[in-house]
C-alpha cells in the first residue's frame, strides 16, 4: 500500500511538471506571435529577431535591435535599442517589465531636433481588463540635446 501511494505520489508530480511545462510552451509561444502581431499591424515597428528564454520561473522574450520609426509631415520619431527585454510571470500575466540598457531617440518636430539617450531604462506595466492601468518607468542616466546643443 505505501508503495502504491508513493508511485502515485511521484505520478501526480510529474503529471504537474508536464502540465505546466506545456503551460509555459503555450504562453511563450502566444507572447512571440502577439509581439509578431502587434509589430506587423503597427507598420513602424520593426527588430531583428525574438527570443523567448526564462523557463521555468517567468518569460523573458528578448528582442534584438528594436527600430521604432515615424514620419509624418514635418515631423519624424526614430528611436532604437540593441536589446530589449520584456519580462512576463507565467502565473500573473498582469504584470509585465520591459527593461533595456541603451536606448536612442531622435525626435524632430519642424525643424526642431531633441536627442535623447537613456542608459538603463526599466518599465513595469499593470494591465487591468486587457488595458493598461499603470506604467512606472525608471532611468539610470539620460543625456538630452537639444537642437544639437548639450
Amino acid at each position: 500500500m505505501k508503495i502504491l501511494s508513493f508511485k502515485s505520489i511521484i505520478i501526480f508530480i510529474i503529471t504537474i511538471l508536464i502540465l505546466y511545462s506545456a503551460y509555459w510552451i503555450f504562453l511563450s509561444t502566444k507572447l512571440k506571435s502577439e509581439i509578431n502581431r502587434f509589430a506587423n499591424e503597427s507598420n513602424i515597428i520593426s527588430y531583428d529577431s525574438i527570443k523567448i528564454t526564462g523557463f521555468p520561473y517567468r518569460m523573458e522574450a528578448q528582442i534584438k535591435n528594436l527600430n521604432i520609426n515615424e514620419e509624418i509631415q514635418d515631423s519624424s520619431f526614430r528611436t532604437f535599442s540593441p536589446l530589449v527585454k520584456v519580462d512576463i510571470n507565467p502565473i500573473n500575466l498582469k504584470k509585465i517589465v520591459v527593461r533595456t540598457k541603451i536606448i536612442e531617440s531622435h525626435i524632430n518636430m519642424n525643424d526642431v531636433f531633441l536627442d535623447i539617450s537613456m542608459e538603463e531604462v526599466r518599465s513595469a506595466i499593470t494591465t487591468r481588463d486587457n488595458t493598461l492601468s499603470e506604467i512606472i518607468i525608471a532611468i539610470n542616466k539620460a543625456d538630452i540635446k537639444f537642437n544639437n546643443l548639450e
